[in-house]
């Protein structure tokens, strides 16, 4: 797989800190790392029966993924520090 490298669009941030926020949430309901992001991933493709296209990465299914810092299966606060978003093959990175 080729990848491009883009702009991060102007509202990239904003809607990060979006989803972050709920992210935030996890541990007031005690809910491990690695079990908020298989719910965020797998099973949430499961949840809605989708999970023949995606919620995993493999060849042939669909998948936006980022790359961070650390490791948010032991820390969920590592989805703070994101390196570059890759979106339909093509990789955003901030500048």
């Amino acid at each position: 797989m080729r990848a491009s490298v883009a702009a991060v669009p102007d509202d990239l941030q904003e809607r990060s800190e979006r989803v972050l926020t709920v992210g935030d949430a996890i541990p007031e309901f005690r809910l491990p790392a690695l079990a908020a992001t298989i719910a965020a991933t797998s099973g949430n493709a499961s949840s809605f029966h989708l999970d023949n296209r995606l919620g995993r990465v493999k060849e042939g299914l669909l998948a936006d993924l980022i790359a961070v810092e650390g490791d948010p299966t032991q820390d969920i606060a590592a989805l703070r520090k994101v390196k570059f978003v890759m979106k339909n093959g093509r990789v955003y990175k901030q500048q």
